[in-house]
């Protein structure tokens, strides 16, 4: 069996469909971080493609390219 990980942007009507049917039919979905004023958070549209940017709280470490 492979394991996906889905790795979801910021936060609009589309990728919250997107995600309800990657978590309805099981799959795991992590979302793009940005550190920003001492707090991790999602990422917003503005700074999706941002240098920074991280692929996942459950996937520290690893950067988006």
């Amino acid at each position: 069996m492979r394991h996906r990980i889905w790795v979801l942007g910021a936060p609009d009507p589309e990728m919250e469909l997107i995600e309800r049917l990657l978590v309805d039919a099981g799959e795991r979905v992590e979302y793009a971080t940005v550190w920003r004023d001492g707090v991790r958070r999602r990422v917003t549209p503005a700074e999706a493609y941002a240098a920074d940017v991280e692929i996942g709280e459950g996937l520290r470490g690893l950067r988006a390219t």
